[in-house]
């Protein structure tokens, strides 16, 4: 039986995967500029911000698909290009975790924090990664923050729960949960 995934149906999403991914390998502005083809060029060599939106909501959209092993490449290229925007780190986390990367989600998870400050979701999903990289004393405490955090917002009392109940399977000692079973 085969390990390898087929590629990605769409032939645009396909080029701009490969596009990304070989660019990562060894950079190449050339080929990644013929996969945004769809953005005008501003001379300098570089994606475009509508270049970078775009990379950006394709890669959204395949990760509300689950089509994370398609996403990550354009996330990650995202980060290669703008490592400071916190909406491209943890993009590239989100797919790194739910790939079963937690160390490398950690890390991205970390860059978000570093640049946009303390928030819930991402503390949330930097506790999950500890807690399944077996660290359920900085899982704890990012957790805890998590619920600390989302207490203060109107918006996030499903965040707030599920911090809560991850808390309380670190302090109980139970195993850690599957990524199923914990959607943020």
């Amino acid at each position: 039986m085969s390990d390898t995934v087929p590629p990605h149906p769409d032939p645009d999403i396909r080029s701009l995967i490969q596009a990304c991914s070989d660019h990562m390998r060894s950079p190449n502005p050339k080929a990644v500029k013929s996969a945004f083809l769809r953005g005008e060029d501003d001379g300098s060599g570089q994606p475009t911000p509508a270049q970078m939106q775009d990379v950006y909501d394709t890669a959204c959209r395949l990760c509300d698909a689950d089509n994370f092993r398609f996403a990550a490449p354009l996330a990650l290229h995202l980060v290669t290009y703008m490592p400071n925007d916190p909406r491209f780190s943890f993009l590239a986390g989100t797919c790194l975790q739910r790939l079963g990367i937690y160390a490398n989600a950690a890390q991205m998870f970390c860059y978000t924090l570093v640049n946009c400050g303390e928030d819930a979701a991402t503390l949330y999903r930097l506790g999950e990664c500890l807690l399944a990289l077996d660290d359920p004393k900085n899982a704890a405490n990012a957790l805890e923050l998590a619920f600390d955090l989302s207490r203060d917002s109107r918006d996030a009392g499903e965040l707030q729960s599920m911090s809560e109940q991850l808390i309380n399977l670190v302090k109980n000692g139970a195993a850690r949960p599957t990524m199923q079973e914990q959607q943020p």
